[in-house]
């Protein structure tokens, strides 16, 4: 049987759901995947190692409960390091941030806690999400970059350490580095999800990504953190109809010979 950390996130949270699979297996893979891997690959910046194990603990004790907190109830995910994370140093790559600790969640960070999401630690970025690039390297060939600003977001999902990321984007730091290292990207449209501390590098263009294995995985993980928030001056609401994903692609596979793939996710409110 394939092992837990290869799994997609939306069949993760399947299995935690009907208690095949519990969130501290989870756990406990992707870390042992990083402690396997990142030596090499250099996706992350700080492993919140105690907390990850503390969250799932908790999760687990629910999920037995049958009490869930959202669609991505147990799943391990990375926080791109631009984001603030209460109680865990937030340093955007850069000397100048080194050792600054915030005492709050980024607002998408705090909805993907609410969603039931366990932060395993800060995802390596370049300086500011603009400057200096990491020595984060490409999972499937170390000779060659996972591409920028969000490159740790983009390894880490890849090389399975984690089911899923957030990053940001700004001119192409979300759909590069999924580009490059072969999962999905998604840059939401600008407002959608709120910016609330995360450290901005241009307010008018400044968007959160999204990183997964899937188009499935994104539309999960954008359930959770869209909506507005009045801290964040560009936000808008969701529309009444849901949010709607749209893939368009074109390929050599007969899976991917179509014209547009659209993924349905209704708020839960």
């Amino acid at each position: 049987m394939a092992q837990e950390y290869s799994l997609s996130l939306t069949e993760a949270v399947r299995r935690v759901r009907e208690q095949k699979l519990s969130p501290i297996e989870l756990v406990d893979q992707s870390l042992a995947r990083i402690d396997q891997s990142d030596s090499t690959i250099r996706a992350w910046a700080a492993i919140d190692r105690a907390a990850a194990q503390r969250a799932a603990a908790e999760l687990d004790r629910e999920a037995r409960q049958r009490r869930f907190r959202g669609p991505l109830h147990g799943v391990p995910v990375g926080i791109k390091d631009i984001f603030y994370t209460a109680g865990l140093r937030t340093e955007a790559g850069s000397k100048l941030l080194a050792g600054f600790i915030p005492d709050y969640d980024a607002e998408a960070v705090a909805r993907l806690r609410r969603a039931g999401a366990i932060v395993l630690g800060k995802l390596a970025t370049a300086e500011f999400a603009f400057a200096d690039a990491p020595a984060t390297r490409n999972p499937w060939n170390q000779e060659h970059t996972p591409g920028g600003s969000s490159s740790g977001s983009g390894a880490a999902v890849a090389a399975r350490m984690c089911y899923a990321a957030i990053g940001s984007q700004t001119i192409g730091s979300t759909i590069r580095p999924a580009s490059y290292c072969g999962i999905v990207g998604m840059k939401p449209t600008f407002g959608l999800v709120s910016r609330y501390g995360m450290l901005p590098l241009a307010p008018s263009l400044d968007h959160v990504g999204i990183f997964a294995r899937s188009v499935a995985d994104a539309a999960a993980m954008l359930q959770a953190i869209a909506g507005q928030d009045p801290r964040d001056p560009a936000s808008r609401t969701v529309a009444a109809g849901g949010l709607r994903l749209i893939r368009f692609s074109s390929g050599a596979s007969t899976a991917d010979r179509c014209n547009a793939e659209t993924v349905r996710r209704s708020r839960r409110r």
